[in-house]
């Protein structure tokens, strides 16, 4: 598969096996990862309080 620009880059399965791939799903120019991949990679930081 070729990664063009506005293609998600989430690597799918073991690089060293034959079926690997990438999402490739639309994500939108500038973007590297479609939506739904973009939810798993950049996640929040937790509000870290000290009690006490």
């Amino acid at each position: 598969m070729e990664l063009r620009e506005g293609l998600c880059k989430w690597p799918m399965g073991d690089p060293l096996d034959g079926g690997f791939a990438y999402c490739g799903a639309d994500s939108g120019m500038g973007k590297v990862y479609c939506d739904a991949h973009c939810r798993i990679a950049y996640q929040p930081q937790n509000d870290r309080r000290r009690s006490g």
